[in-house]
């Protein structure tokens, strides 16, 4: 499963005011991207080759992005009153929402929601790449149980016995 963590939670202290809800192209800036991560959550399809699982969550300090988001079903909303502080504050809220559903296989893909020009195709290659991974990482998992199997499986010998391998090697 791939876990996408949107963190829309920056102080925008450049900017002079709150750059996530700035009007941009029509839209609040933050919901750019977010949209299309919807779009492509939703779709759960990269090719014809290959399906995934995958969660989004956003993580933000900002009530009014609570409240826009409010009951969306595709969408894993947390508050993180400390994103104020730094970065790894939204971080570790997200990874910490996911706690109890993460495994050892799962990967995280953070985004920032100030980047309006992040592709879909960037980000389908990202997930693409997560998933021919994991995939490889199952192939050379099975590959390696297989040789283990035939290195220590006992041989039955023409009279239906069991004759230890080693004893039949030497």
């Amino acid at each position: 499963m791939i876990h996408i963590i949107y963190m829309a939670a920056g102080n925008s202290r450049r900017f002079g005011s709150n750059k996530l809800l700035h009007i941009w192209q029509g839209k609040m800036l933050y919901r750019h991207t977010l949209d299309m991560l919807s779009d492509i959550v939703s779709s759960r399809k990269i090719n014809e080759d290959i399906n995934y699982d995958i969660t989004l969550t956003v993580v933000t300090q900002y009530d009014r992005i609570i409240a826009d988001l409010d009951g969306r079903k595709d969408i894993n909303t947390v508050f993180c009153g400390d994103s104020r502080l730094g970065a790894s504050y939204t971080i570790k809220a997200g990874i910490n929402s996911l706690m109890g559903r993460l495994k050892k296989d799962d990967w995280l893909l953070f985004i920032v929601a100030d980047q309006p020009y992040l592709s879909e195709k960037t980000i389908l290659k990202f997930i693409e790449a997560a998933e021919k991974k994991k995939n490889k990482k199952k192939k050379v998992k099975k590959n390696k149980n297989i040789e283990e199997v035939n290195k220590t499986k006992d041989i039955v010998n023409s009279t239906g016995e069991l004759e230890d391998k080693e004893k039949k090697d030497n």
